[in-house]
C-alpha cells in the first residue's frame, strides 16, 4: 500500500474519504497509514456507515431503506469487505498508536425535506448520489445476494 509505494514517514498529510467497501483489513490499513505519516503527521478519515436511522425514531426497524442498509452490509461482508460500525474506525486508529483521535457524527439527509436551507441541500445531492449508488450496487444483488 502507501509505503511499499512511497516509503516509510514520507506525509504530511493523508486524508481517506468513504473506502466503505473497499478495505478488507482495516487495522493493517491504519498500520500503514500510520507508517507513512512522518512524526507529529496529520490523517483525516471522512466515513459513512450503510445504516440509515432518524434522530426522532420515524424511520422504523422494518423499513426499506433499514433493510437496504442491512442487506448493503451483508453482500460486502461475503466478499471481505466490511462495513464498520463508525465507533470502530476510532478504536483501530488507536489501537493503531494514532493519539488525538477526534470522532464527529454528522447528519446526512437523505431527500430534501429538512426545513432547514443547508440541511434541505445536502439532502437533494445525497438523493442524487443515492440515484448513481443505485447502479453500482447492482453486483451485490444479482451475484453476492443471489
Amino acid at each position: 500500500m502507501l509505503c511499499r509505494t512511497y516509503g516509510e514517514n514520507r506525509f504530511d498529510f493523508i486524508h481517506e474519504r468513504q473506502l466503505i467497501g473497499s478495505v478488507s483489513d482495516h487495522a493493517n490499513f491504519y498500520k500503514n497509514v500510520y507508517s507513512s505519516l512522518k512524526p507529529g503527521g496529520w490523517f483525516e478519515l471522512v466515513e459513512m456507515e450503510a445504516k440509515s436511522f432518524s434522530d426522532d425514531g420515524t424511520l422504523k426497524s422494518d423499513a426499506a431503506l433499514v433493510r437496504w442498509g442491512q442487506w448493503i452490509e451483508e453482500a460486502f461482508g461475503k466478499i471481505g469487505r466490511p462495513f464498520l460500525p463508525i465507533e470502530r474506525y476510532k478504536e483501530l486508529m488507536e489501537d493503531t498508536g494514532f493519539v488525538n483521535v477526534k470522532l464527529r457524527m454528522v447528519k446526512r439527509p437523505m431527500n430534501d425535506w429538512p426545513k432547514d436551507p443547508r440541511q434541505k441541500e445536502i439532502g437533494k445531492v445525497r438523493a442524487r448520489v443515492r440515484t448513481k449508488l443505485e447502479s453500482r450496487l447492482m453486483i451485490a444483488a444479482t451475484v453476492l445476494l443471489s
